[in-house]
């Protein structure tokens, strides 16, 4: 069989399907999948979410330094590149990340293994300088392969030169599949006891759901919902996840902010909020939680700002989520507004239903084991 080596920083919860997954489809085309990863680091190992341990086939060692005020990770894959001796290799598309230094030295001296990235394509969420965005572009020409979360990223490695038949786009989803199961198998006794046990009201919820910390906009995010309160008597704000702000949202609602601190939630818990919910408060950096909104017909209200990641252009506003200028004031009045208004909200949560079809795991899967075999099937594909 075909080796297949992919390198990660870590594996999340979400990303243990995709691997599962992914596994068992390159086996079927012959090839042999073995992930390598570290553990989390720095404010990722406070969201709790790390699945190194038991999703790896192969921990890395790795410890990180700081380099004129950034983060540079160092991890050791000499060894497991000797002992799995791949014929690919894929990386995440991330400067930070050593992997890709090494990995391009072998190349140049031993002239393998082959190796191709995935990741955005351009930063999103994070701003890059001027360096720092021509090393991610001269690393990524130097890539047999790229595997692009989204459209909008592979349409930027193309425009810096990147050629366009070594590109897959993957469509960056979680296990759409299981998240729908968990949703239908969630009935209305349920939703009505959750509601009652929070003291929630129809029509007047929202929820949050990611890291809780200050790059989601947790400060923006709770005077957001201190203004609907104002506006909306019983609006409550359920808040998902956990963090380095964690303490600080709990300590607000002690004070007496509308909203309700569940924590890290998965599966059927996580499942019920979202049934629970009206409308998700997203301000900043949306990511894969699109997904989630859009599987559970869940609107997304969020608002223009330069943190946000690539899923973020699966969202339209006014079609499948709400998209407000970056203000609190603005942001709260909008949504008041589209909560008052139920013949909107049914026509969005439609439509995000819909739309949900277009970003499964199934796809995701089957669109990155193209990728791997159009990639090997270019012998020879290697930049000069």
């Amino acid at each position: 069989m075909t080796r297949l080596l992919i390198l990660q920083p870590y594996v999340p919860a979400y990303r243990v399907p995709f691997f599962r997954d992914l596994r068992a489809s390159l086996s079927d085309r012959g090839f042999e999948l073995t992930l390598a990863a570290g553990y989390a680091r720095g404010h990722l190992a406070k969201r709790d979410d790390d699945c190194t341990e038991s999703a790896a086939d192969f921990l890395l060692r790795s410890r990180s330094i700081e380099l004129k005020g950034r983060a540079l990770h160092i991890r050791d894959i000499a060894s497991v590149l000797r002992e799995t001796q791949p014929d690919l290799v894929v990386a995440e598309q991330a400067i930070k990340n050593t992997d890709i230094y090494s990995l391009l030295m072998r190349q140049a001296v031993k002239g393998s293994p082959r190796f191709g990235l995935w990741g955005q394509g351009r930063a999103f969420s994070t701003r890059q300088g001027r360096v720092g965005s021509s090393i991610k572009q001269w690393i990524t020409g130097r890539s047999d392969w790229f595997f692009a979360y989204t459209q909008e990223g592979a349409d930027y490695v193309v425009r810096h030169g990147f050629p366009s038949g070594r590109i897959t786009v993957v469509n960056n989803t979680v296990d759409t599949e299981q998240l729908r199961r968990e949703l239908n198998d969630v009935d209305d006794v349920e939703v009505d006891r959750f509601r009652k046990q929070h003291s929630l009201l129809p029509g007047r919820t929202a929820l949050f759901i990611g890291g809780v910390d200050p790059t989601k906009g947790i400060d923006f995010l709770l005077s957001a919902a201190d203004k609907l309160a104002k506006r909306l008597p019983g609006f409550r704000l359920i808040i998902v996840g956990s963090g380095v702000s964690s303490a600080y949202v709990q300590r607000r609602q002690t004070q007496g902010a509308p909203i309700i601190y569940l924590g890290r939630l998965d599966g059927s818990a996580k499942a019920l909020a979202l049934r629970a919910a009206d409308i998700m408060m997203i301000p900043e950096w949306v990511g894969l939680v699109a997904v989630d909104s859009l599987v559970a017909g869940c609107p997304i209200a969020t608002t223009i700002h330069n943190s946000h990641a690539p899923e973020y252009s699966y969202l339209r506003d006014q079609s499948n989520a709400f998209i407000f200028p970056h203000n609190s004031e603005d942001y709260a009045t909008g949504i008041a507004e589209v909560l008052n208004r139920s013949a909107l909200m049914n026509s969005v949560r439609e439509q995000a239903l819909e739309d949900s079809f277009e970003v499964t795991l199934t796809s995701m899967v089957r669109r990155f084991c193209d990728g791997v075999e159009s990639w090997w099937g270019q012998n020879g594909g290697r930049h000069s």
